[in-house]
């Protein structure tokens, strides 16, 4: 078996944030490891995590996509 890709998602709108989880949980290739709601506890998680993928919301409160990436 292939390893999974392990994926963080940083999402301020949380509806948007669980649907996206939901669908990705639907292929078991992949592997939500972590969420977070603004750039700066995007950071934060990296920290602690190595994800294999970021995907990361542009506008956000707090430090949005661009300063976090």
């Amino acid at each position: 078996m292939e390893p999974k890709i392990k994926i963080v998602l940083a999402e301020d709108k949380a509806l948007m944030r669980k649907s996206l989880i939901a669908l990705l949980k639907e292929y078991p290739q992949f592997e939500i490891i972590g969420e977070a709601s603004n750039g700066r506890d995007l950071l934060n998680l990296l920290k602690e995590l190595e994800p294999d993928i970021v995907l990361l919301d542009i506008e956000m409160p707090v430090m949005n996509g661009i300063e976090a990436l």
